[in-house]
């Protein structure tokens, strides 16, 4: 773990030492919904395939936190504010899941902790799953079609087609 915070120090210190990000910047209209989200992140968000999750099939795989209804879900809300918390106080906007094995949960905490994210109103979601060898997370939620992201990494195919909103 002291391993990991060097890196992050190293980091952070190789971006201060950069200076300011300076180039031009488009206006970000103050009465879009989440913050002030800039206009185009704010269309292309809304331009992505609505993805309307079965219920039954999320309690079937496991995915509690979909529903604020369940009690399970309180473990992931806590989970999401203390990495929120965290995320704010290192000035973060990404976080990764990773496992030491194979099915070790990562998938289920992502995808837990992704809609757990996606209730609160002021806040995006995405969730991405870049198991390359057995990605799971379509099947968890229960997409008919899901696409490996191997194939947009490849160029193969158009990222967008791999995203639902």
């Amino acid at each position: 773990m002291e391993r990991i915070r060097e890196a992050v120090q190293r980091a952070k210190s190789k971006r201060q030492s950069r200076g300011p990000v300076t180039g031009p910047r488009t206006p970000v209209d103050p009465n879009l919904r989440g913050m002030g989200q800039h206009p185009d992140i704010e269309s292309a968000w809304y331009a992505l395939p609505e993805f309307v999750p079965d219920m039954k099939h999320l309690n079937r795989s496991k995915v509690v936190a979909a529903e604020q209804k369940n009690a399970a879900t309180v473990a992931f809300d806590k989970m999401r504010t203390k990495i929120t918390t965290g995320l704010r106080s290192e000035g973060w906007t990404r976080i990764g899941i990773t496992s030491p094995m194979p099915r070790c949960g990562k998938t289920l905490v992502s995808a837990n902790l992704a809609f757990s994210f996606a209730r609160q109103p002021d806040t995006r979601a995405i969730l991405l799953d870049f198991d390359l060898r057995r990605p799971q997370l379509g099947q968890i939620i229960g997409i008919d079609r899901p696409q490996s992201v191997g194939s947009a990494l490849a160029g193969n195919a158009a990222f967008s087609d791999h995203l639902v909103r």
